[in-house]
């Protein structure tokens, strides 16, 4: 596999969102890792999670482009 069929993914977990001004993330934690291209679905979302110890998830947001879906 090459470098560019990977892309970076951060993920930040474990805080709440704040409205100051703007939305914040507050009081969480930071993860960064290398994802395949191939292999990246919401499947693959969860089961990075679950191995992350988040067993039960009920809510997703995301940002792409700066925008918060």
């Amino acid at each position: 596999m090459m470098e560019y069929d990977k892309f970076q993914v951060v993920i930040h977990h474990g805080g709440y969102f704040v409205n100051e001004g703007g939305i914040k993330y507050v009081n969480g934690q930071r993860s960064e890792l290398w994802c395949d291209e191939d292999r990246w679905s919401y499947f693959e979302v969860l089961f990075i999670l679950r191995e992350m110890g988040y067993i039960n998830v009920k809510d997703l947001c995301y940002s792409v482009g700066g925008c918060l879906v």
